[in-house]
C-alpha cells in the first residue's frame, strides 16, 4: 500500500453543519414483527450450497479461515472470519446474514441504528464497524468526511447494470464524482387507504388529507424532511406555490422564506386534524385495522406489513396509492464500506458480502425479510419473488413512480425542522 493510500485511509475530516437534521431519519419508521411470506421469495431461491458454484457466482475452496486461494462471489481472498455493520431493520435475519454465512462460512453481524446521524457519529467516533447501510445523503456525507472507502464499480458492474437509473446512480451514492455506495433497496411514500371508506379518485391528490370529512381520520409520520416537502407538493399542486419548470428536490427543499410560511400554515392545519403521529409501522397499522382512521400517509413497507404480517386481520380492504398528485419522495439506501475495514481481509469479506447482497438472490432475500419488505435495487431479483410479492412491492410500476417523484435529498435541513416544529406548536395551541 502506498503512502498516499495510507494517508487516505487514516484521514478523518469532521463533517460540519449537520445541525438538527439527524431527527429526520426516515427508516426509523421501519416495521417490526415477523411472519408473512418467507424472506427467500416464498421458497424459490438460488443455491444455498457453500461449496462449488452457486447461482450468485461464488466458489468456495476453504471455510473463511483467512487463507488465500478462496473466492466468494468473484472476490478473491484472503478473508476475515467476521465483519460487523450498522444497518436499519431487516438485515440481521437468517434470510440475509444467515444465508450469506451458510454459503461462505464468513460471519456478518449487524447492529441497528436509530438514525442516520447516530450511525454517522458512531463511525466518526471510531466504532468497529466495517460497513454501514444508511439512507441517501448520508452515504455522501460519509464520503465527504473521509469515513468511507470508494466502491470498485468494475467489481459490481453486473449488479449495477440491473438497477434502475434513478437508483443505481442516485447522487447520494457519490461524493466528488467517486462512488461510495451500492444501493441494496429503496422505497416510496404514498397513501394507504381503506377502500370501503375512501375512494380511489380521492387519493389521487394529497389534498384528501386536508378534506374536512377526514379530519381525525388520517395518520402521518412526524418527519420534517419527509412530511414537510409533501405539504409543499400539495401547495404547488393547488397553485399556492409557484415553481418555474420541473419540480425537483432542489426547488422543493430550497423554497424561499415566503413559501415556507405557506408550508408552515398548511402543515399546522394538517397536524391539527391528524389522528396519530406514529413512531413505528405497528403503531400506525393498528388504528387502520380497527377503522379509527381511514388514511395513512406512510411508506410502501407499511403497506406490505398490512398485506402480509397482518393479513389475517381483515386487511384486504386496504390499498396503496403511490405518490399522489405531483408525486412524493423516494429513498435509496447505500451499502458503504467504512475506513474501519482496515485490513485486506476485512475489505475482501465486506466486498464479498456486498456482492452477495447486490446479487439477484441476495436482493430477493433483502427485499422480503421477516422484519422489512421494500423493493430490491437489482431488478433481476424478480426471478426469486412470488407474484404476490411483486404486486405488493409495486415492481411493475416503479419506473413510472420514480418519474413522478422527487428524490429524498434534503438541503437546508434546519429550515424544514424549525418550520415543522412551529407548525406543530400552532396545531396544538
Amino acid at each position: 500500500m502506498s503512502h498516499d493510500e495510507m494517508d487516505w485511509r487514516t484521514r478523518r475530516k469532521i463533517l460540519k453543519g449537520i445541525g438538527l437534521a439527524g431527527i429526520a431519519g426516515l427508516a426509523g419508521c421501519s416495521s417490526n414483527g415477523s411472519g408473512g411470506e418467507s424472506g427467500s421469495g416464498g421458497g424459490s431461491t438460488a443455491s444455498e450450497s457453500s461449496g462449488g458454484s452457486t447461482e450468485s457466482g461464488g466458489t468456495s475452496t476453504a471455510s473463511g479461515d483467512g487463507m488465500s486461494g478462496e473466492s466468494y462471489f468473484g472476490v478473491e481472498g484472503p478473508f476475515a472470519d467476521s465483519i460487523q455493520g450498522l444497518t436499519w431493520s431487516g438485515w440481521d435475519v437468517p434470510s440475509v446474514t444467515g444465508r450469506f454465512q451458510n454459503q461462505t462460512d464468513l460471519s456478518v453481524s449487524t447492529d441497528f441504528i436509530g438514525s442516520d446521524l447516530q450511525g454517522f457519529q458512531n463511525i466518526q467516533g471510531g466504532g468497529d464497524y466495517q460497513f454501514i447501510v444508511p439512507d441517501t445523503v448520508w452515504v455522501q456525507r460519509l464520503g465527504e468526511a473521509g469515513l468511507a472507502q470508494p466502491i470498485d464499480e468494475d467489481l459490481f458492474s453486473e449488479e449495477l447494470s440491473n438497477m434502475p437509473e434513478g437508483v443505481r446512480n442516485h447522487r447520494s451514492m457519490f461524493y466528488d464524482d467517486t462512488r461510495y455506495g451500492i444501493p441494496p433497496r429503496w422505497g416510496i411514500s404514498g397513501l394507504i387507504y381503506n377502500k370501503d371508506q375512501v375512494s380511489a379518485e380521492e387519493v389521487r391528490s394529497w389534498s384528501v388529507l386536508w378534506d374536512d370529512k377526514y379530519a381525525d381520520r388520517y395518520e402521518i409520520f412526524s418527519l420534517p424532511l419527509w412530511a414537510g416537502p409533501k405539504v409543499a407538493l400539495y401547495l404547488i399542486e393547488e397553485g399556492e406555490i409557484s415553481i418555474d419548470g420541473d419540480v425537483t428536490a432542489e426547488k422543493v427543499y430550497g423554497l424561499p422564506e415566503e413559501d415556507m410560511a405557506k408550508v408552515e400554515d398548511a402543515a399546522a392545519e394538517l397536524l391539527s386534524n391528524a389522528r396519530l403521529l406514529p413512531a413505528s409501522a405497528n403503531e400506525a397499522n393498528r388504528p387502520l385495522i380497527n377503522e379509527t382512521v381511514y388514511l395513512f400517509d406512510g411508506f410502501l413497507f407499511n403497506y406490505a406489513q398490512l398485506k402480509t404480517v397482518e393479513a389475517g386481520l381483515g386487511t384486504d380492504k386496504f390499498r396503496f396509492q403511490p405518490n399522489p398528485g405531483l408525486g412524493g419522495l423516494f429513498w435509496v439506501e447505500g451499502m458503504t464500506m467504512t475506513t474501519q475495514a482496515e485490513t485486506e481481509e476485512q475489505q475482501n469479506t465486506t466486498n464479498a458480502f456486498f456482492k452477495w447482497a447486490a446479487s439477484k438472490e441476495g436482493q430477493a432475500n433483502i427485499a422480503w425479510t421477516e422484519l422489512r419488505k421494500s423493493p430490491p435495487a437489482n431488478d433481476a431479483a424478480r426471478e426469486f419473488l412470488t407474484e404476490n410479492q411483486i404486486e405488493t412491492l409495486q415492481l411493475d410500476s416503479l419506473d413510472d413512480i420514480i418519474a413522478n417523484s422527487i428524490d429524498y435529498y434534503p438541503i437546508e435541513e434546519d429550515k424544514w425542522v424549525e418550520t415543522w416544529e412551529r407548525a406543530r406548536q400552532k396545531a396544538s395551541s
